[in-house]
């Protein structure tokens, strides 16, 4: 059975996910991130983050662990690679 994964936000990251989850022009894949860890700081299980979100819960895990290593710049897409000339 995997480990409970849950974080513990600061007001402080609460604030600044919320205020990133308010951007328009946000891609899909880091808005969904970012409602990862909002719902795992409001203290929902991945099992439910998933079910929510209609995410595989690897996916949700993956976001998870993405914000604690990085915060809140880690959830945005990598930059796409330039091709080679």
């Amino acid at each position: 059975m995997p480990k409970l994964l849950v974080l513990e936000l600061t007001p402080d990251q609460k604030s600044d996910v919320e205020g990133l989850l308010r951007r328009r022009e946000l891609l899909r894949r880091t808005r969904m991130r970012a409602a990862c860890v909002r719902l795992s700081g409001q203290g929902r299980a991945v099992s439910e983050i998933a079910g929510i979100l209609r995410l595989h819960p690897v996916s949700v895990r993956r976001a998870l662990h993405r914000f604690a290593a990085g915060g809140l710049v880690a959830l945005a897409d990598a930059a796409p690679l330039r091709a080679f000339r």
